[in-house]
């Protein structure tokens, strides 16, 4: 930040010995985003995790974590993964797909068919980042919604918000690769990312491989995966330093 440059804050070091209420006011900056800006420049420096807040993490008998994958190029969500957690089963991993993009409308009528047929009266439905509940809503209006869909909506949990409120971490991006790769958890694909499945399913559409097809698929896998990892982590941290 250029103001806190002008001021001789260039380093992490800088930021976190000085004296932030000595500081002059910086123009588009609060007291507080600068008190997190040095907490986050402590938990960096010593690699350390530094818990702000007891983290408030709604629960349900039946836990759904969901991860859309989406072309903005092409103006498409092509990918919609799911893996439900019911008590007493395994987690299965389900997923809905637009192999090519006139195909979203039927991927998005194939998901409305799920969620009429499942029982949400005591579920939660975890995502990392507010991505998914933007698409969910913009797909609504553009394809038409029904019941069902409001009632998923309205038990999204964003794990992302949860986790910003509660920790700090010592990383510069708060994305699930960042944080649960800090917290060791592994992606099958060493290419694994957002960037990555956009020019698979680019590839895929221009050469029709479906071994390209799959490493999407299991990228997404991955995905709902870390962030079961992510919500079970916050449980037990909170549990562990109350």
């Amino acid at each position: 930040m250029d103001a806190l440059r002008q001021e001789g804050i260039k380093t992490l070091n800088d930021i976190l010995s000085c004296d932030l209420d000595l500081l002059p006011k910086i123009k588009g900056s609060s007291i507080e985003t600068l008190r997190r800006a040095q907490t986050q420049a402590k938990s960096l420096v010593n690699d350390e995790i530094i818990k702000i807040s007891n983290p408030i993490i709604p629960e349900a008998q039946t836990k759904i974590y969901f991860d859309i994958e989406g072309d903005p190029l092409l103006g498409v969500e092509y990918l919609f993964g799911f893996l439900v957690v019911k008590p007493d089963s395994e987690p299965v991993f389900k997923y809905f797909l637009a192999e090519n993009p006139e195909s979203e409308r039927k991927m998005w009528n194939d998901f409305l068919d799920w969620i009429k047929t499942e029982n949400f009266n005591n579920v939660k439905i975890y995502h990392y980042h507010n991505y998914e509940k933007t698409q969910l809503n913009k797909l609504s209006k553009k394809y038409g919604g029904c019941d069902q869909l409001n009632h998923f909506i309205d038990n999204l949990v964003d794990l992302l918000k949860i986790t910003m409120d509660s920790f700090i971490f010592p990383v510069y991006f708060y994305s699930i690769k960042d944080i649960a790769k800090y917290l060791n958890f592994k992606w099958q694909h060493e290419k694994a990312g957002g960037a990555q499945s956009i020019f698979w399913y680019e590839k895929w559409l221009e050469t029709n491989d479906r071994s390209v097809l799959q490493d999407i698929i299991n990228y997404n896998e991955d995905d709902v995966r870390a962030t079961e990892f992510m919500h079970k982590w916050l449980i037990s941290y909170n549990a562990e330093k109350n």
